[in-house]
């Protein structure tokens, strides 16, 4: 892991003063060599300060707590020691809805041109802290992340000293709270977007046209799940198609110019589907590609719970019921037994496992009861699901995906949904019947996707005020509206 931060550091360090040149011209610059690089920043070095990050002083780095103190001091101390610029008179800048705490430095440009462009390099440093009395230490997510961070900053400061030429100004944030939705990013953006973000140099306005691009280091160093090769080292970037033909090799060049031998990967393990979810959702680079500024991350992909991490092929998805098929190979891994789903009876009790209000709550349990069954809900799709299961399980944001199982422990259903008219739970939840993903599942190994049959009628319940426009006896039955010519109740003569 240690190999692979000196790698990435080196990696990031020409990113960023490649991407410094308009235009682009590799092989004029003005970077630290590796030889260089190697008296800046060294194995022992970066081994001391991801264990320090790591350590039980900083406690797991959860927002808000002491060791998230800790870690945000030391970081403000190695801005200091390598020059960096504070904004407006200090690195801190506070936020809250969770109160936290970023940490925002710049290394202006120093070439005699006009340095009114900005490169931003984010890693976010809070982790989950300890749960249930477990210490998460977090060293690949996200002390490394950080310490590459700042071996960023040391090489540009190097660059600086030596003389070395670079016309846009480098702006270094250890972000908080990305297991609280990212805040920590927003309220950067925020900045941003709010024109508080002003040039120490300056005293000009940083606007979100001058940044020329967002690189964002997110959980490197993890091997447990590697690329084609198999080897250890290797670095996955994601958002090369969207910073621009002039940018879009540069890393692969990099990598052969300067020997740093790296396996490189530009989606999330041969899928299209998660590299969309990482790139696009889940990592702090989202609010800036949401509003249109040039972003890269880099990774070495998520962890699971075991800290153990998977390559993974999609094998289909069904929007009608969100679920998605992947496939995963390896040996020994845990199997949940599916029960009868029409077996529920109302009242009994059922547990909600997922990871509520991001990563910080993950591998959550709560209990309740089976309220309902057969309830519908609306869906713009083709389809429309009338057989979900409803539970007073706590379920919030991040449940999605997780299971419902019974007191046997078998699974009963597939968290889906809330109504909730504040975005969080007030006690309703829904869960997908575990019988209907066995069918879903069964139709996506077998034929790519969902096949369902299609009666071809509009119809609705009958109540008292249907009765009684249409002149019927009784309320049995269903109100037909509507016949779809050519469809199967059509064909049957209804």
């Amino acid at each position: 892991m240690i190999k692979k931060i000196l790698n990435i550091s080196l990696f990031m360090c020409l990113a960023c003063a490649a991407s410094a040149q308009s235009p682009v011209d590799v092989r004029k610059l003005g970077v630290i060599s590796s030889e260089q690089a190697h008296n800046t920043v060294w194995e022992n070095k970066l081994y001391r300060q991801v264990e320090f990050l790591s350590d039980s002083l900083c406690g797991g780095r959860a927002t808000g707590t002491r060791g998230s103190t800790e870690a945000a001091f030391w970081i403000a101390r190695r801005f200091g020691q390598l020059g960096l610029l504070p904004f407006s008179g200090q690195y801190t800048k506070h936020f809250y809805g969770p109160f936290g705490r970023n940490m925002i430095g710049m290394i202006p440009g120093n070439s005699r041109g006009k340095n009114d462009s900005y490169v931003l390099v984010l890693a976010h440093y809070d982790g989950l802290g300890t749960l249930n009395g477990k210490l998460y230490p977090g060293a690949d997510s996200n002390a490394s992340g950080v310490v590459a961070m700042v071996s960023i900053a040391e090489m540009f400061s190097a660059m600086r000293l030596l003389g070395r030429a670079y016309d846009t100004n480098v702006i270094f944030a250890a972000v908080d709270a990305k297991s609280s939705s990212m805040k920590g990013s927003r309220a950067l953006w925020d900045m941003i977007e709010k024109e508080r973000l002003i040039d120490p140099v300056t005293g000009n306005v940083i606007s979100a046209d001058r940044i020329r691009m967002v690189v964002n280091i997110d959980q490197i160093g993890g091997t447990s799940s590697r690329l084609k090769s198999g080897r250890e080292d290797f670095i996955i970037m994601l958002g090369r198609d969207k910073v621009g033909k002039k940018y879009a090799d540069l890393l692969s060049w990099c990598d052969s110019r300067y020997s740093i031998d790296l396996e490189l990967g530009f989606d999330y393990f041969g899928s299209k589907e998660f590299t969309d979810v990482f790139y696009r959702r889940v990592c702090d680079q989202k609010v800036f590609v949401e509003n249109g500024v040039p972003a890269v991350l880099f990774t070495s992909g998520i962890t699971m719970n075991n800290n153990k991490t998977y390559d993974a092929k999609v094998i289909g998805t069904d929007p009608a019921t969100d679920v998605a098929l992947i496939k995963i190979e390896e040996t020994g891994l845990p199997v949940l037994q599916f029960a009868d789903s029409d077996e529920l009876r109302l009242g009994e009790w059922v547990l909600a496992i997922g990871s509520p209000l991001g990563e910080e709550l993950r591998s959550t349990i709560t209990a309740g009861i089976v309220s309902a069954k057969g309830r519908s809900m609306s869906n713009t799709g083709e389809f429309k699901i009338e057989s979900f299961i409803q539970t007073d399980a706590a379920v919030n944001p991040g449940n999605s995906g997780g299971a419902l199982v019974n007191k046997a422990g078998e699974l009963v259903g597939i968290n889906t949904a809330i109504i909730s008219t504040t975005g969080s739970f007030t006690g309703y939840s829904f869960a997908v019947p575990s019988n209907i993903v066995h069918k879903v599942v069964s139709d996506l190994i077998d034929f790519g996707s969902v096949k369902r049959a299609k009666l071809g009628v509009s119809m609705s319940a009958i109540d008292e005020k249907t009765a009684e426009e249409m002149k019927l006896s009784s309320l049995d039955g269903v109100y037909i509206h509507e016949v779809v010519k050519g469809g199967a109740a059509d064909k049957a003569g209804v």
